[in-house]
């Protein structure tokens, strides 16, 4: 799909939220599009797109080795902070 995209002229950008020290290395194979970092959801905010995982939910992903906090770099305080009321 991506060589379709590209030849009608557009450029395929990935956002993750892992931080940018990680956004390469949970790579299979090498992809042909920037991956861009948004770990404090800043981007994701701006699109309204951005929602937080509750505390529960957290500690389910850690159980199956799944880390958000360790990959995107926000602890769960911090987390509670950005929360909207």
């Amino acid at each position: 799909m991506e060589p379709e995209i590209v030849s009608m002229g557009y450029q395929v950008l990935f956002l993750s939220t892992d931080q940018p020290k990680l956004l390469y290395s949970s790579l299979k194979e090498k992809v042909n599009y920037h991956i861009l970092s948004d770990a404090k959801m800043n981007a994701a905010e701006a699109f309204g797109v951005a929602y937080h995982v509750d505390d529960e939910t957290l500690k389910q992903l850690k159980s199956y080795g799944i880390d958000l906090e360790a990959s995107q770099g926000v602890l769960a305080a911090a987390r509670d902070s950005m929360a909207k009321p």
